[in-house]
């Protein structure tokens, strides 16, 4: 086979995973926006159903082969090939040493917390859900085990997140800018001049999603390839040409919703300008969740 003819087989293969993943974050949206509560336990065998479909997908063993090849022929790539080689044996490596009933659980687990969440959350109680938060680390040490960061598991959920990224890094750039924010909330926090408590009292909610929706399509987010809607905590998912926002609306805290559905319109434009034919691979696919929330907050 030629070049070009084993990366359009790789690359079939993988915007397939992709397009699994994508309705396995389908699902999540639509837990925390439309599920009913006795929808809750159908949903987690859904995901974990979903899951291991995916991870069968991403550790099919053609994409080893596939890869084997081009790899063996990497001279002859050129820049956009590589990138694509690159990230998807990072992917394959990955999937292929986690285990199928691991990743199941591990979804199962993600669904049905949410829910144990949601209910502490509204009763203040973060006893309720301390045992979630327990089987969760357990889940992400067991996930760093497999991959061999046992010891430096922190590291590992950077690195998944932010390739080449560590705690070290980080601990001096936030050094940094703790040093220079201090002072400044500090100094924040002594003025005399404080906000006034009632200023922004009696925002309707009609009148916040209206205002919300004018500001966000003027930012440039593209309500013809996506939504806003509302959740318990507001979030981004999707991509390309279906990116699902959300906020929450407060009648005395218009702020809130206004300033979440800014920083989630950052996130979906970010989506939004990725290219969608090459969805599935490194070509459309976001640098980093450093550069996701840098994006979200410029």
């Amino acid at each position: 086979m030629t070049t070009d003819a084993v990366l359009g087989e790789l690359t079939a293969v993988l915007k397939r995973a992709h397009a699994l993943s994508t309705v396995g974050e389908l699902l999540s949206w639509d837990e925390q926006v439309n599920l009913p509560a006795g929808a809750a336990e159908q949903r987690a065998s859904q995901q974990a159903a979903l899951a291991e479909a995916q991870h069968a997908a991403a550790s099919d063993p053609r994409i080893g082969g596939w890869l084997a090849m081009l790899e063996a022929g990497a001279a002859g790539l050129n820049d956009d090939q590589r990138a694509i080689v690159k990230q998807a044996r990072r992917d394959y490596d990955r999937a292929t040493k986690l285990p199928a009933e691991f990743v199941r659980d591990k979804a199962a687990q993600g669904s049905r917390g949410y829910h144990v969440w949601a209910r502490a959350r509204a009763a203040d109680d973060f006893a309720g859900y301390a045992r979630v938060l327990a089987k969760n680390l357990e889940f992400a040490k067991r996930e760093a085990g497999f991959l061999g960061w046992s010891g430096r598991e922190y590291d590992y959920m950077i690195d998944k997140h932010d390739p080449g990224m560590t705690a070290a890094v980080i601990e001096r750039l936030f050094g940094e800018l703790k040093r220079d924010l201090l002072p400044l909330v500090r100094e924040i926090a002594a003025s005399r001049v404080k906000p006034r408590a009632d200023a922004l009292r009696g925002f309707s909610t009609d009148g916040q999603q209206k205002f919300l929706r004018e500001v966000t399509e003027r930012l440039g987010f593209d309500y013809t390839r996506g939504r806003i809607d509302v959740s318990l905590h507001p979030f981004c998912s999707g991509t390309g040409s279906d990116v699902r926002m959300t906020t929450r609306f407060k009648e005395h805290e218009p702020l809130d919703s206004l300033f979440s559905a800014i920083h989630e319109t950052g996130h979906g434009m970010y989506e939004q300008g990725l290219p969608v034919d090459q969805l599935g691979t490194a070509l459309g696919l976001h640098a980093g969740m450093a550069a996701h929330e840098s994006q979200s907050r410029l």
